[in-house]
């Protein structure tokens, strides 16, 4: 049996070199290139999603800096703080927090531990730790910003941010989850405010 080939004219084998050429360049084109500039156009849009993001990060860490400096340099008592049982005020402001991380929404998530509440002379301290969740980094920020902008004085210590790949459901898509854990301090004074059963001993006192 003669080679196929062999019955080809020179035309005809270089049309089929041709077209091999044209199916080769075709599957090239969206087997490989296009999948890959579709990738690097997805990384560049990640890498800026990540850098507006990181100059939000930055900028709000520089607050909570800024304040944490302002009560370490000149001293608690030098910045204007509420007076003793200003504690629902508080509260309720940490609630208007809360609210915007119902677990009714998927991917979200608030908890906070009881108040520890300590005084030493005058000054009083409230302290919490609190973790929230939520698949919205803008409400993170938000979050953030709220409690280093709190009318009563606060300091955020310990704030831990993670990122991490969660889905809602057993059939659900993989979404970015954030995560921020913090010990907040609320500050007061005993001066305008009125002792009651629930204010502890005073840890500056000397024992006679």
């Amino acid at each position: 049996m003669k080679n196929v080939g062999q019955n080809l004219s020179k035309r005809d084998r270089i049309l089929i070199i041709l077209l091999a050429i044209v199916i080769l360049y075709f599957a090239y084109l969206y087997l490989v290139k296009k999948p890959m500039d579709e990738r690097i156009a997805n990384e560049k849009t990640e890498q800026g999603t990540i850098q507006d993001e990181l100059a939000k990060t930055t900028s709000v860490i520089a607050e909570l800096e800024q304040k944490k400096a302002e009560m370490e340099n000149n001293g608690p008592d030098a910045v204007r703080m509420p007076s003793y049982n200003a504690e629902k005020e508080e509260n309720n402001y940490v609630s208007t927090i809360s609210r915007a991380f119902s677990s009714s929404l998927p991917h979200h998530q608030w908890e906070k531990s009881e108040t520890d509440l300590k005084r030493t002379g005058d000054q009083i301290r409230r302290t919490f730790t609190c973790k929230f969740s939520t698949d919205d980094y803008d409400k993170v920020m938000w979050a953030l910003q709220k409690f280093a902008s709190s009318p009563t004085r606060c300091l955020l210590e310990d704030v831990k941010f993670t990122a991490g790949r969660s889905r809602s459901g057993w059939d659900g898509p993989e979404t970015e989850v954030y995560t921020v854990t913090l010990n907040a301090t609320f500050y007061e004074t005993m001066h305008g405010g009125e002792e009651d059963q629930a204010l502890p001993k005073d840890s500056a006192a000397t024992v006679n």
